[in-house]
């Protein structure tokens, strides 16, 4: 697992300038995202991800264990999942 400072996990959170940085490849980096959403605890920043994530089965699970209080949001990226992904990985979601 890639280790990403905090000072560039707040950066990108706080939008500030991130130099060196390719703000897409982060969006679609697994690690990077986990470690966005661990430090803010935002599920908006799902939002913020890159469609390649979005269809990334352990990220989604990590999502759904993380705010698996909010039900709306739980069903909103399960259905976005389960449209765009392979029947195998949706039916043990």
């Amino acid at each position: 697992m890639k280790k990403y400072s905090k000072r560039i996990i707040w950066d990108y959170i706080n939008g500030e300038d991130m130099d060196g940085y390719d703000i897409v490849k982060l969006e679609d980096d697994i690690n990077f995202m986990m470690m966005v959403i661990c430090e803010c605890n935002d599920k908006n920043m799902y939002n913020m991800c890159g469609d390649n994530l979005k269809k990334n089965f352990e990220f989604i699970k990590f999502l759904i264990n993380k705010f698996h209080d909010d039900k709306d949001f739980i069903i909103m990226i399960g259905q976005e999942y389960m449209n765009q992904c392979d029947e195998f990985e949706t039916i043990e979601l």
